[in-house]
């Protein structure tokens, strides 16, 4: 995943949250003159996944840790989710609550302290995952976010 500003032409792409790797795949794929990155959030799995596609590299180093590795003004596109539906999943790792009977619990059935102390984590990776993705897009670059219609206004917000 390492590269030198300015040393290609070559457009990079990363898409935070690959998931199954489906879609960044397929684009990959479509697109052999561009290079792809994928970055997953921390899970079991870490570090790289091979590829046998020559312009894809997939990392389960984490999103914002990955962009962290990344050159200044060396990105053509950042695709992510940001997804702030209220009832999603959430690991021990991410609450801070190592002593949960689970290692993935649902946010819905963290109690109001906890809850509120999540959003608090969650909203302040998201500002700092915003910033790097800034700092490493080109000039010309283009932030492509989804998410749900009604979160676009904290989404703006961010």
């Amino acid at each position: 995943m390492t590269f030198e500003k300015g040393t290609s032409p070559q457009p990079h792409v990363v898409e935070i949250g690959f998931g199954d790797g489906k879609k960044i795949g397929k684009l990959a794929s479509a697109n052999p003159d561009t290079f792809y990155i994928g970055l997953e959030v921390p899970s079991r799995q870490t570090g790289n996944v091979d590829s046998i596609l020559s312009n894809l590299s997939l990392n389960y180093t984490g999103g914002f840790e990955g962009l962290k590795e990344l050159p200044s003004d060396s990105i053509s596109t950042i695709i992510m989710d940001l997804v702030l539906d209220g009832d999603f999943t959430v690991t021990q790792w991410q609450i801070s609550f190592p002593m949960a009977s689970k290692n993935e619990v649902r946010y819905s059935d963290l109690n109001n302290r906890i809850q509120s102390s999540t959003e608090y984590i969650f909203d302040h990776w998201r500002y700092l995952c915003l910033m790097e993705a800034k700092r490493t897009l080109r000039d010309d670059g283009e932030l492509q976010i989804h998410t749900f219609m009604n979160d676009l206004n904290f989404v703006n917000k961010l």
